[in-house]
């Protein structure tokens, strides 16, 4: 299949993820200000509160951390965030799960989470999400359902060795 890359691939920024992330962690503070500073609120109701906005919270922080931008070229993918730069080659794929459009592409030693497609925005999505899609049909892994794969970000591993499980 012909693609026409640049020498860096097809490049993806997340910039949308990012900004729903910040509004919502916005709104979330101004909400638990707004409950706390309010009237009649009894000390169990607050902690209440308190929980489901740290837990809501803790989703917004996880779509400003986890979005940056994607690399999709020939060789694999590229996960910029901002805990760090993850790359899986497609040849060293050992697993792929997936979960609410999340995929994860998992090799023995790294894992890339990619967020859902069907936000991805500018020119060179399209293009990216098909050669994604005929990568991971080449490698002719089966996809797996794991209800855990959205709490999972891209990571990777110090391990010497190429031995072991699928780091999905």
């Amino acid at each position: 299949m012909s693609h026409h890359l640049s020498d860096r691939g097809y490049e993806i920024n997340l910039r949308e993820y990012r900004t729903v992330g910040w509004f919502g962690l916005l709104f979330l503070a101004a909400l638990f200000l707004a409950q706390i500073h309010g009237r009649g609120m009894h000390r169990k109701e607050i902690a209440t509160s308190a929980v489901l906005d740290i837990l809501m919270g803790s989703a917004m922080i996880y779509l400003i951390v986890g979005a940056r931008r994607y690399n999709v070229d020939e060789d694999g993918i590229t996960h910029e965030c901002m805990s760090g730069t993850y790359h899986v080659r497609w040849a060293d794929i050992t697993g792929i799960e997936h979960n609410a459009g999340q995929i994860n592409l998992c090799t023995l030693s790294a894992r890339v989470a990619v967020v859902p497609t069907g936000r991805w925005a500018g020119p060179q999505a399209p293009k990216a999400i098909k050669l994604i899609q005929e990568k991971i049909e080449q490698t002719g892994l089966p996809i797996q359902y794991n209800p855990m794969t959205t709490c999972k970000m891209s990571k990777g591993f110090k391990s010497r060795q190429q031995t072991g499980t699928s780091k999905c």
